[in-house]
C-alpha cells in the first residue's frame, strides 16, 4: 500500500508518497480542477491519500476519492507534530502526515455527506448576511454619533419609521448620499437573507429530525437545521456528552495523578456557530438569560454525570434539607450547596418568571399563578429556579424533545 500525504495550500499543494517505509517528494500540484484531475489519473487504485482539513479539502476529496482506495482527512488541532514543530516546511508536513497515517495515530475528521455540507453552506450564508447587516447598522450609527445626532426614539432605527427620523435629521450631503447607499444594501441584504431563510424553511419540513428538535423551548427552524448541519448523523456519537464535547460546550480539565481534577472554561472546541445557536436558543428557557446560559455552559461539568435534573439541581444546593427521624421528614430551606454564583442567577431569574406571571398566558405562567395563591413568593421563585435548573439539565445532558413552556 502506497499512502500520498498532501499539505494543501491556496494556490498549490506539497505531494509526498510513502511505500515500504521510505518517503519520496512528488512535487506541487497546482490547486486548480484540471491540475488536481490530472493528478488524480496518476495515482493507482490501492493508494491511501491524506490531506489535512482545509476550507477546500472538500473539493480535493471529490476529485481524488473515485481514483483512489481511501481518502483521510486529518484533524489540524491535534496534528500536533505540525502545530508544534520547530522545523517547519511543506514537504516535512506532508511527510508527517503519511507517516501519522501509516502509524495508525492520525487523529480523523469526519466527512460530511452532500446534503450535510449544503446545510452548513446555506446557514453559513445566513451568518454572513446577519453579519454583514449589522456591521451597515454600526455604520449608520457612527455617522450620527459623529454629528451629534440624538438617540432614535424608535426601535428599529432601519423599519419605517426610523428611517423617517434619520431623513429627518441635520447631515452633511455626503453623509446623507452615505446613509442612502447604506440603506439600499441593508434592503438588498435583507432580501437575500429571506431567500435564504426559504430554503433553510424548506429543509426543515423535509427532515424529521429537524422539526423533532423545533419541539424544544428555544429551537426554532434555524437553530434546528444549524444544530443537524452540524451533527449530520446521529449515530456519530455514542452519548450525550460526546456531543457536548464535540460543539465545544463541556469545561476544559486539568488533572495530574492523585490530584483531583480542575475544571476550567468550556473549550470552544468544534462548531462555533451551532455553539452560538444552542446559547441563544437557551435564552427562551423561562428565567434564562445570556449571563445565565453562558454561565451554565461554562460552569457545569459534563451533564451526563447527573442521572436526573433532581440531581443536578441538588448539586446546585437548590433543593430543601431533609431531617427525618422516627419516620418523619421534616423538609428545611434550601441546602444551599454547590455553585452559588450559578444558583443566584438562577434565582434573579425565576424571580423575574414570578414577576411576569400575572401577565403570561403560557403554561409556564398558569403554574406560577397557581403556586403564588398557595405558597409565599419567595419560595415559589426557589421552586422555579429548581425547574429552570431541572430544564436547562435536560436540553445540555438528555436531548428530550420537549414541550413548549
Amino acid at each position: 500500500m502506497r499512502i500520498i500525504g498532501l499539505d494543501i495550500h491556496r494556490a498549490f499543494a506539497e505531494a509526498v508518497a510513502l511505500e515500504d517505509g521510505i518517503c519520496r517528494r512528488l512535487g506541487r500540484i497546482g490547486m486548480t480542477r484540471d491540475q488536481l484531475e490530472a493528478f488524480a489519473e496518476s495515482l493507482q487504485s490501492r493508494d491511501h491519500v491524506v490531506v489535512e482539513c482545509t476550507g477546500n479539502a472538500t473539493a480535493v476529496l471529490d476529485i481524488l476519492a473515485p481514483k483512489v482506495e481511501r481518502v483521510a482527512v486529518a484533524n489540524p488541532f491535534q496534528v500536533h507534530l505540525i502545530a508544534r514543530a520547530k522545523t517547519k516546511t511543506d514537504k516535512i508536513d506532508a511527510r508527517v502526515l503519511a507517516k501519522l497515517y501509516a502509524a495508525g495515530f492520525l487523529p480523523e475528521v469526519w466527512i460530511p455527506d452532500a446534503a450535510t455540507q449544503a446545510r452548513r453552506r446555506q446557514v453559513t450564508r445566513r451568518k454572513q448576511l446577519v453579519k454583514s447587516r449589522a456591521r451597515l447598522k454600526a455604520i449608520v450609527q457612527s455617522i450620527l454619533h459623529a454629528h451629534l445626532a440624538p438617540r432614535c426614539p424608535h426601535t428599529d432605527l432601519f423599519g419605517g419609521k426610523g428611517r423617517a427620523w434619520l431623513r429627518a435629521q441635520v447631515l452633511p450631503e455626503d453623509e446623507r448620499v452615505s446613509i442612502e447607499c447604506h440603506l439600499e444594501e441593508y434592503d438588498r441584504q435583507t432580501a437575500a437573507q429571506k431567500a435564504v431563510e426559504r430554503d433553510i424553511a424548506g429543509i426543515a419540513l423535509d427532515d424529521a429530525n429537524v422539526r423533532r428538535l423545533m419541539t424544544i423551548p428555544g429551537i426554532d427552524m434555524v437553530v434546528a437545521v444549524g444544530m443537524m448541519a452540524a451533527i449530520g448523523r446521529n449515530d456519530r456519537f455514542a452519548a450525550p456528552e460526546k456531543l457536548v464535547a464535540y460543539l465545544g460546550l463541556n469545561p476544559s480539565v486539568r488533572q495530574s495523578g492523585d490530584g483531583r481534577a480542575h475544571h476550567g472554561r468550556i473549550t470552544k472546541r468544534g462548531s462555533s456557530q451551532a455553539r452560538h445557536l444552542l446559547v441563544e436558543a437557551a435564552w427562551q428557557i423561562p428565567g434564562v438569560g445570556i449571563i445565565t446560559a453562558t454561565a451554565l455552559a461554562a460552569s457545569v461539568p459534563d451533564p451526563s454525570v447527573f442521572r436526573s435534573g433532581r440531581q443536578f439541581a441538588a448539586w446546585l444546593g437548590l433543593v430543601p434539607r431533609q431531617n427525618s427521624s422516627g419516620g418523619k421528614d421534616r423538609l428545611g430551606r434550601v441546602s444551599k450547596i454547590g455553585n452559588g454564583y450559578l444558583r443566584r442567577l438562577l434565582v434573579v431569574g425565576a424571580t423575574s418568571v414570578t414577576r411576569r406571571a400575572a401577565t403570561t398566558d403560557t403554561r409556564t405562567g398558569a403554574w406560577v399563578r397557581s403556586l403564588l395563591e398557595r405558597k409565599p413568593t419567595r419560595l415559589v421563585t426557589v421552586a422555579i429556579a429548581n425547574k429552570t435548573a431541572r430544564t436547562a439539565w435536560a436540553l445540555l445532558a438528555k436531548g428530550d424533545v420537549l414541550p413548549g413552556a
